[in-house]
């Protein structure tokens, strides 16, 4: 395990107190202060199997079963600065909970079998391989987050994503039938949500709720001949994602329907939100879409590649 103390993240340098009074710069909204205040944990438990030419097959298995805490995963978002705000940022305790990046269990398996040679022709007999890489993990929580503050403790500021809603007593927060379209349906039941009373927090504890897991398996065929002593013949066809298992990106997590904050502490009005996101809780994009980072082997749809390769 391991424990991080000091971390740096940033917090609102101009909340209101809980007794409303005014901001300490009453003309600015939220102001952003860095700090090294954040603290994190992290356990886990690790297996590793491997084997080395068995009758050709080599390869290792890999497991993890871990857990890990903190206050600040995205201290600091140069891109949208208030994610990485608190929701309250005089109360930086009620931020504790999973990390944005826990995954509890993930199982990894990597093998490359060398065929026997096959036929009396050493040319198109010999030299075959079959290769493999699995992975299999579980979900990382979703950052649910209110559109909007209708806390009255950020001031002028309007849509500061990082106020927590309030959840429903009693309501599955997890569509069941989602797998049927996860694009329209969604994952998440906006009716399990709701946003908190004026001038209070959201009682929501942060990444309480996790999304989908994620499975993938890559397969490959080489043929390697030799040409001369020096120069060596390579053929390749690798299959990503070879059963072309969907995997799913992170719901929209901007979940409440939303109210925008127009008073100031103490006496805040809010209105309909006409934008609050049409997406929400819906799944939209497959993990390598979601990373901006489309590539093979990332959780996309099944790609078939052939290739020829000359070493020497």
């Amino acid at each position: 395990g391991s424990k991080g103390t000091k971390l740096v993240r940033l917090r609102d340098a101009n909340q209101p107190d809980v007794n409303g009074n005014l901001n300490s710069f009453p003309q600015y909204g939220p102001v952003d202060q860095f700090t090294t205040v954040s603290f994190s944990n992290y356990h886990a438990l690790q297996a590793t199997l491997r084997t080395r030419d068995w009758h050709g097959l080599s390869g290792f298995t890999g497991y993890t079963w871990s857990k890990s805490l903190d206050d600040a995963s995205d201290g600091i978002d140069f891109n949208f600065s208030t994610v990485a705000f608190p929701q309250d940022s005089n109360n930086l305790r009620a931020e504790y909970g999973p990390s944005n990046f826990d995954t509890r269990q993930r199982f990894t398996a990597a093998f490359s079998y060398e065929l026997p040679d096959m036929g009396t022709h050493k040319r198109l007999g010999a030299g075959w391989a079959l290769n493999t890489i699995m992975t299999a993990q579980s979900g990382r929580p979703v950052p649910i987050v209110s559109a909007n503050d209708t806390s009255g403790f950020n001031g002028v500021a309007v849509s500061n994503y990082h106020q927590r809603p309030n959840m429903v007593p009693g309501v599955n927060p997890i569509i069941g039938n989602w797998r049927s379209s996860p694009d329209t349906i969604g994952y998440l039941n906006p009716a399990a949500f709701i946003q908190p009373a004026v001038g209070t927090f959201g009682t929501m504890q942060r990444n309480s709720i996790y999304g989908l897991g994620f499975w993938n398996l890559d397969f490959a065929i080489t043929k390697d001949t030799r040409i001369t002593e020096r120069l060596n013949l390579q053929l390749r066809a690798e299959f990503f994602n070879i059963f072309n298992h969907p995997n799913f990106a992170l719901p929209d997590f901007f979940i409440t329907p939303g109210l925008v904050d127009i008073g100031t502490p103490g006496s805040p009005q809010v209105v309909a939100d006409p934008s609050a996101s049409a997406n929400q809780g819906l799944i939209t994009q497959t993990p390598d879409q979601a990373q901006t980072n489309p590539g093979l082997g990332g959780g996309g749809p099944r790609v078939i590649q052939v290739g020829v390769k000359f070493l020497f």
